[in-house]
């Protein structure tokens, strides 16, 4: 695989793993919300979606398949700041990308103007153990910045109120997770009855992600605990140009993300005319 191939896979795979985790940590609730009473499976998520607006950071474990254009699968862990400034770092032990693997995995801090890559290929390549890649040099297909912008500005409840739009869901009965008891609900909606759900300013970054794709329809399995908070969520979204498959077990919600930056006798900065300018 090619540097610039590298490059264009990585940032992918890390921009993808922030948004799923924005889906998912959009259902969190912080730990001080208190116990509700639910009636149905349709309210579950309801007050799940309520209860979101208190999440400002989670950490996660995180499995994701993407067939299609991308062709992707890898396994890793996540952790995420929302507020003050988003953050993220994303450390994925495993990734095949389109029928290749990458030796010894990959680490990604995700800042507010540029990622940081740390990939073996990359670092034989530039001679530093990091690669600096500004959002607006690489092209993705997407406004990069303008989505990581949204993410950080607009309430996380914005993809919970998607789940809201579904009109089938269930209860799928009791069990725990690392010994904690949850519920279980399954449901599927459309991404126009899930669009429908939010406001104009959400609804167009939203729309832009599902037509991207192809997606039509969305189907879940949501694991909830007493408070109504997330445990663990699979979402598999079904597209004429790919299917995404995303599987997100929380750790920990609302605990301090501490992640460091390298310093910069470790970092290269990836040319400008590597790959072209996003923008």
């Amino acid at each position: 695989m090619s540097r610039s191939g590298s490059v264009r896979v990585a940032a992918a795979t890390g921009i993808a793993a922030l948004l799923a985790a924005g889906c998912v940590g959009s259902q969190h609730a912080g730990a001080t919300a208190g116990a509700a009473s639910v009636t149905t499976p349709h309210q579950a998520i309801l007050l799940a979606a309520s209860q979101s607006r208190r999440v400002n950071s989670l950490s996660m474990s995180l499995a994701m398949t993407i067939s299609g254009s991308i062709g992707m699968t890898m396994r890793g862990t996540m952790s995420l700041q929302v507020h003050p400034t988003l953050l993220a770092e994303l450390n994925v032990s495993s990734m095949v990308s389109g029928g290749q693997s990458v030796p010894g995995g990959m680490t990604e801090i995700i800042g507010t103007k540029a990622f940081y890559l740390r990939m073996s290929v990359l670092s034989k390549e530039f001679g530093k153990a990091w690669l600096e890649v500004p959002y607006g040099d690489v092209d993705l297909g997407v406004d990069v910045a303008s989505l990581l912008n949204q993410m950080q500005n607009d309430s996380p409840v914005e993809q919970t109120q998607e789940l809201a739009g579904a009109g089938d869901v269930r209860d799928l009965g009791s069990t725990t997770i690392d010994g904690t008891a949850v519920t279980e609900y399954s449901g599927t909606f459309s991404t126009n009855a899930g669009l429908a759900q939010l406001s104009a300013g959400e609804r167009a970054a939203s729309q832009q992600e599902f037509e991207q794709a192809g997606i039509t329809s969305v189907d879940f399995n949501v694991w909830l605990d007493g408070q109504q908070q997330v445990k663990k969520i699979t979402i598999t979204g079904h597209g004429t140009k790919e299917t995404v498959i995303v599987s997100e077990l929380i750790t920990s919600i609302n605990q301090p993300v501490s992640v460091q930056f390298p310093p910069a006798s470790q970092v290269a900065t990836l040319p400008a005319s590597d790959l072209g300018s996003g923008q």
